[in-house]
């Protein structure tokens, strides 16, 4: 992404970082690890120019179909570990919630 950004953004790259909510232990949190290893990824130099070859989208599809495979083994291991998905709550009445806080 960033040899792209710089090839065609002029360097210029918008990144958004989310998820990792638990921040306690201070510098040791997830969250604070999450954020640092995001950061010091977009700190480093970016690397060779991004050269468009005629094959590009083919292996950036494959690449997406390995992601893909990936994510669906996890979410397949994590329910034959025994763990539960975790349940939604209720839906909230909002108008009686504003009722009982008068």
């Amino acid at each position: 992404l960033r040899a792209m950004a710089e090839k065609w953004c002029g360097g210029r790259l918008v990144s958004v970082l989310e998820g990792g909510y638990n921040v306690n232990g201070g510098a040791l949190a997830p969250l604070a690890r999450s954020a640092a290893s995001h950061l010091r990824a977009l700190c480093k130099p970016a690397p060779a120019a991004y050269e468009e070859t005629p094959d590009a989208v083919a292996r950036l599809q494959e690449k997406l179909q390995e992601v893909d495979a990936v994510k669906q083994a996890l979410a397949e291991g994590s329910t034959r570990s025994g763990r539960r998905k975790r349940k939604r709550g209720a839906p909230v009445d909002y108008a009686a919630l504003n009722e009982q806080l008068k």
